[in-house]
């Protein structure tokens, strides 16, 4: 019986070491703290882009995923105004970096140029933009490059949002300009998606003139909503 039991016992080690050799061989992937990897992240953008980045939040990995997901801002901004940095790890142990603080960069010039066919249209009103971004794409441009070389990436890539906040309480009247407009940004940008919130004097003075960014813009009082989508490749 004891022969049995040590016989048992030794099968066990074996079995044990060889699982634990199999893991050891199969993960060679280099384990970095959280705040090595945060300092590679924070390395990765400020070369990428040559210029200095505050770190506002950092998702380490946990168990079962590749990646790392940090957010940052341009030191001495708004730390409220925040980018997206991902760092991902394949099975080979090979790192790679994409961050989306291109659309960041860029992102006021586009506005302006959203805002350059809403002025044919509406007279007094705030205008929002968003992107939205795949997190798998990975490019090597920079905030350097010239607004028609990011119009023809964003063209290509991103899909587009814009929310004009107006000075009008009547949808009737409001509606024919929405339609002039979306035709025209049909024409110029292949997709997207217009959204107009009509709102009375009084709370377009207190909800959108009084703001003192875009991102405070709230539909909450608005009298109507229009909305309409494009998508030029599917028509």
């Amino acid at each position: 019986m004891k022969k049995y039991s040590i016989s048992i016992f030794i099968l066990i080690l074996v079995i044990s070491t060889g699982l634990g050799g199999c893991s050891m061989c199969s993960n060679n992937t280099q384990k970095y703290t959280k705040e090595e990897v945060k300092q590679q992240m924070l390395d990765y953008i400020e070369d990428k882009y040559n210029m200095e980045f505050e770190v506002a939040d950092i998702w380490y990995q946990t168990w079962g995923r590749d990646w790392e997901e940090m957010r940052a801002y341009p030191k001495g901004g708004d730390p409220e105004d925040t980018f997206d940095i991902y760092r991902y790890t394949k099975d080979n142990g090979d790192v790679y970096y994409v961050d989306n603080y291109l659309i960041f960069a860029k992102r006021d010039e586009y506005k302006k140029y959203i805002e350059s066919f809403a002025d044919e249209y509406f007279t007094e009103y705030g205008c929002k933009i968003s992107f939205s971004w795949s997190v798998g794409e990975k490019n090597d441009l920079t905030q350097n490059i010239s607004f028609s070389e990011f119009k023809e990436y964003a063209d290509e890539n991103l899909y587009l949002t814009i929310y004009l906040y107006v000075n009008e309480e009547s949808e009737s009247t409001a509606e024919s300009c929405f339609e002039a407009l979306c035709k025209e940004l049909s024409q110029n940008i292949p997709q997207g998606h217009l959204y107009v919130f009509g709102f009375s004097d009084y709370y377009y003075q207190s909800d959108i003139k009084s703001a003192e960014s875009d991102s405070e813009y709230n539909s909450e009082n608005s009298v109507f909503k229009l909305e309409q989508r494009w998508d030029n490749d599917n028509q």
